[in-house]
Formats: C-alpha cells, structure tokens, sequence
C-alpha cells in the first residue's frame, strides 16, 4: 500500500482551518496510526472475506495473486460559507490484482467515497473526527462492493 497524497501524508487526513480560510492544524485519525497501514490491515480483512488467502506481507508458499493500492486522496477540509460551513471528505484509492506467476494484470478499479456534514456554525475536533470515521467507513464498504468474489475464477482482463 503506497500512500501517494501530495498535500496529507501519514496519520494526516485534514487541516483545520479557522474563519478566513487559514490552515490552522491538522486532523489526523484516531489514534493517530498511519493511513496506509490501517487501511492496509482493513483490505486484507475484506480480502478474507471475499473469499481470498490473503496476508499484508510474502507468505510461503508464495502467493497466486499480487494486490497493490495506492492511496491517491483520503481527506477532510472545510468549507466556509457566509452563514454556516461544510466538512467533505473525499477518498480515492487506486486496486489492481496482478497474477504474481505472470505479471498479468487481473482486475484494476478506483475505489472512492465521499462524507460530509452540512450547516455547521463552528466545526469543532467532533465533527472533523465525524466526517473522518464515516469517510472511512464508506471506502469500506466501496472496497467490498468493488473487489471481485474471490470464489469465482478471476480472468485477465480483456479476456
């Protein structure tokens, strides 16, 4: 898992900005782990439950598949309006599975998934924090609608 976000990186998924629009801190997740190892541990999970023998690292014996992810943007920003403001998240993350015999691409999709929380007069750490968890929680379930079951035999694309 490659995090490739030019403006956040790490355990970063927003800035905090105050009323004129300046970057005042940042917000991170829960816990304050890195994005792409969290996410990491989460995509193996869903693997598993597709149907997939999945592992975060090379196992023995080696393994049939190759799944690569690159994260291309997970973050939260705020938006200020003349009466009240918005949080929205947005979350874009690049899958491809590789037949690791060949090299091969499989399967190749973007994920994504969007949050947000409308008509806040002042947005406190909680809504940040809300908009991040729900954000999370969409690309979830983005991931398991989008990656093939793993029961059923995969074909290279364009085959």
């Amino acid at each position: 898992m490659t995090d490739a976000r030019p403006e956040l990186s790490g355990a970063q998924v927003g800035v905090k900005r105050n009323g004129y629009g300046a970057k005042t801190g940042s917000v991170e997740l829960a816990g304050g782990g890195l994005l792409s190892a969290i996410l990491t541990t989460d995509l193996v999970s869903i693997l598993r439950e597709r149907g997939y023998r999945a592992e975060s690292t090379s196992g023995d014996p080696p393994a049939e598949l190759n799944l690569t992810a690159e994260i291309v943007s997970f973050g939260v920003d705020n938006k200020t309006g003349f009466w009240s403001g918005s949080l929205e998240g947005i979350a874009v993350v690049r899958v491809t599975i590789v037949d690791a015999r060949t090299g091969q691409q499989i399967w190749s999709d973007v994920v994504r998934s969007e949050a947000s929380e409308d008509g806040l007069q002042f947005v406190s750490e909680v809504d940040h924090q809300k908009v991040v968890e729900r954000l999370y929680d969409a690309l979830l379930t983005s991931f398991r609608t989008a990656i093939p079951d793993g029961r059923a035999p995969l074909r290279p694309a364009g085959s």
